[in-house]
């Protein structure tokens, strides 16, 4: 009798785990909505230095640039992967699926998505306002951050 009340016990403290893990999941993603704007700006001024006028955008610390069509794509791309992750964290925390090539443009290498990735991570994320989102959520979108977008780095797309 003894060994199935620890059992159930320890199946109800599991339970109450999920159930807050899902908590901290959702609030994670309600501020990532809330912000992916600002973070999409902050993601572009990470990759790009767009004070040029002369028509194309030159990426930070590269002898590279990229059209102005280029660089919308850019930001279509972190939009969609920012609503992406956003997307499974607000479902309670589930592993995403594989995004699907044909949503995104990709229209420079995928390292500077890591960077972009990575200074959302470290700037916006880890600054974030605890009076907003609480701080085991804040640590739920820094895991998701670095399990399903920065971790990508040698992944094919």
């Amino acid at each position: 009798m003894l060994e199935i009340y620890q059992k159930l016990e320890s199946f109800r403290t599991r339970i109450v785990e999920i159930q807050q893990q899902s908590e901290h999941s959702t609030q994670a993603a309600q501020w990532l909505c809330k912000y992916r704007n600002l973070l999409i700006v902050h993601a572009s001024e990470a990759v790009f230095d767009i004070s040029q006028g002369d028509g194309n955008i030159r990426i930070r610390g590269e002898h590279l640039q990229i059209s102005r069509d280029g660089y919308r794509l850019f930001r279509r791309d972190i939009y969609v992967y920012l609503k992406w992750i956003g997307h499974y964290m607000g479902m309670g925390g589930m592993t995403p699926k594989i995004l699907s090539k044909e949503l995104l443009a990709l229209p420079i290498d995928y390292r500077f998505y890591i960077k972009a990735f990575t200074a959302i991570r470290n700037n916006k994320v880890a600054q974030a306002d605890r009076s907003e989102v609480s701080r085991d959520a804040l640590q739920m979108l820094v895991r998701y951050f670095n399990r399903f977008l920065i971790s990508r780095e040698n992944q094919e797309l």
